[in-house]
């Protein structure tokens, strides 16, 4: 069963736009590892210095073996200089899914 990994991050003061082009080609890079299985990155609305990235991996293994990796080590880092704070991330599993 796939995990989706849900990461709360706070974003410096004029750093939105350059962190959303940078997360954009990171997540590009994690996608062609064909690892992750799916990303997303959501802007806050109320909190427009948040955002949540959305990846979803096969298994948390999967995605702790991958973190090792140059990959992974590139996408965290060209996110590091925009970022002013975490608030962690956490693994979920699907268990209702609807769309329209």
């Amino acid at each position: 069963m796939s995990v989706v990994e849900v990461v709360r991050v706070q974003i410096k003061e004029g750093h939105l736009g350059a962190f959303l082009d940078d997360v954009e080609v990171g997540l590009h890079g994690l996608l062609a590892d064909g690892v992750p299985t799916s990303a997303e990155v959501l802007h806050g609305v109320e909190s427009p210095d948040a955002c949540l990235i959305v990846i979803t991996w096969d298994s948390v293994e999967a995605h702790e073996n991958y973190r090792s990796t140059p990959g992974f080590t590139a996408f965290s880092a060209a996110m590091g200089p925009h970022l002013a704070g975490s608030g962690g991330a956490e693994h979920y599993e699907r268990r209702v899914s609807l769309t329209t």
